[in-house]
């Protein structure tokens, strides 16, 4: 028997609905309406959404499925907004549930590590890679008030994508190198635990100091 991995109180605090896991809530809709629970679970397939209503239960979005790592969250307007991390970066989709159709969104290059979007289509992303401590950005440029702008680190060092095979298929690896020093360079690979996990195009302060060492770091997926 599954456990309960998402349960489902009305206002008095009683328990209409236990949801079996492996799955996570993402909060009611924020529009006006029925309610409408959205979810995001897991199976052999990768990352699916779906939704819960007290009159139907449970229902998977079988045409809205990602065979990576992703969080959803609502926008204020009844869509969600999808970040899906993949070979080391992030993506973002917005998906429509009503008109059945996803779209990808703009975003830079390097690792999202949260993503909200904002009255008026105002995308606010905390955003970060190799050589850039986490930052937030907008789709608009406008700055909320009271945060500071942070300078930009110029790092003297190079990120490429290597592809070595392997029997489950091709293995992703970040290399980051000295961009002032020519190659070869002794190189060093820092390990990431098990498979839940995986590496990053995100500041590490680990990779910076090796890299201005002298030292090429191999981070594998």
């Amino acid at each position: 028997e599954q456990e309960t991995a998402v349960r489902v109180l009305d206002r008095s605090g009683t328990t209409v609905a236990e949801l079996p896991g492996p799955v996570w809530s993402a909060g009611f809709r924020p529009t006006d309406g029925p309610p409408l629970l959205l979810l995001l679970a897991e199976d052999d397939d990768g990352y699916r959404l779906g939704t819960w209503t007290p009159q139907a239960g449970v229902r998977p979005v079988e045409w809205c499925r990602f065979e990576s790592e992703a969080s959803a969250s609502w926008t204020p307007d009844g869509r969600v907004l999808v970040r899906q991390d993949r070979r080391g970066r992030s993506d973002l989709h917005l998906v429509d549930l009503d008109r059945q159709c996803r779209d990808a969104l703009p975003a830079p290059a390097g690792t999202v590590l949260d993503a909200r979007m904002q009255p008026g289509e105002d995308l606010h992303l905390v955003w970060t890679d190799t050589r850039t401590p986490p930052v937030l950005r907008t789709s608009s440029g406008r700055r909320p008030p009271g945060m500071p702008e942070l300078p930009s680190l110029d790092m003297p060092l190079t990120i490429d994508d290597r592809w070595t095979p392997g029997p489950g298929g091709r293995i992703h690896t970040l290399l980051t190198a000295p961009a002032n020093r020519p190659g070869p360079w002794p190189t060093v690979f820092l390990v990431h635990g098990g498979p839940f996990q995986q590496d990053r195009d995100a500041y590490d302060p680990t990779v910076v100091l090796l890299t201005a060492a002298g030292f090429a770091v191999a981070r594998v997926n």
